[in-house]
């Protein structure tokens, strides 16, 4: 488990673990509902702290986290860089044609503090769900779209195929990056430029493994008797437990504490 990735289910004997896969769906969707009311630095400590609980409740290493979105946070301080340079307002510090503004630097830290806390949080639901469990809670809850003629037995199932294909994509990225370093392709050396043209050979036999593989798993599916326009039965049946309504019940307090100081205090 030194490797894991995005996306990747982690192992582990935790209380975030036994969680029902549907009350940790409504959760983390009450929780983005909680994220869009914060405003200040109170309320963004307030939604850290939860976030970090439930790191924390998860049992999963602080640094397998990071590793796993070390490279989306840095798009994500680099996007906030860029709303503070180019955000109009106060001058705060200018050098040349770049001006930091104080709305600027609000803006930055909303915005950098909110996308990371939508990654983690979304981290947390893969880190302690299975593939098949995440498909099997939404595809309950989305069930009673089935009347309107929704698809949406295919689209869970979509969603757990690309979830589960993230961690194959990157070994299979990685396989590749070998193979061109024992055929002496040079990937770390020089400008930024030219190590990104020598990426570009890695992008063809990438996109090759992906469709092999999606054809490999098209006829795994085909061969197993899958049909889309048949119900099926499910392994392991879904019921909600005390530990599941505490669970949605408290992430709903939150919400209800965080309008509370939205709009009364």
């Amino acid at each position: 488990m030194n490797h894991v990735t995005a996306g990747q289910y982690y192992p582990v004997d935790s209380p975030v673990h036994g969680v029902d896969p549907r009350a940790k769906l409504i959760a983390l969707f009450l929780y983005y509902v909680l994220l869009f009311f914060c405003r200040d630095f109170y309320t963004y400590l307030y939604a850290t702290m939860l976030c970090a609980a439930s790191m924390a409740l998860s049992k999963v290493p602080v640094k397998v986290y990071f590793r796993a979105v070390k490279l989306l946070l840095l798009f994500i301080a680099l996007a906030a860089v860029f709303a503070m340079l180019f955000t109009t307002g106060t001058a705060l510090l200018q050098i040349g044609i770049f001006k930091m503004t104080q709305e600027g630097l609000a803006v930055a830290g909303r915005m950098a503090a909110r996308l990371t806390l939508i990654l983690f949080s979304a981290l947390i639901l893969t880190f302690t769900t299975t593939p098949l469990s995440l498909t099997a809670g939404l595809e309950r809850l989305f069930t009673p779209l089935k009347k309107l003629g929704a698809p949406v037995s295919e689209l869970a199932m979509m969603m757990a195929i690309a979830i589960r294909f993230i961690p194959v994509m990157l070994a299979e990225a990685e396989t590749t990056l070998q193979a061109q370093q024992s055929r002496g392709a040079d990937l770390y050396t020089g400008s930024l430029l030219k190590r990104g043209k020598n990426l570009l050979p890695l992008l063809l036999p990438l996109f090759i493994g992906a469709f092999r593989r999606s054809e490999e798993l098209a006829d795994a599916m085909e061969a197993r008797g899958y049909r889309s326009d048949v119900s099926r039965t499910t392994f392991r049946l879904l019921r909600y437990g005390a530990k599941d309504v505490a669970v949605i019940a408290a992430f709903l307090l939150f919400l209800v504490l965080m309008l509370i100081y939205r709009w009364f205090l």
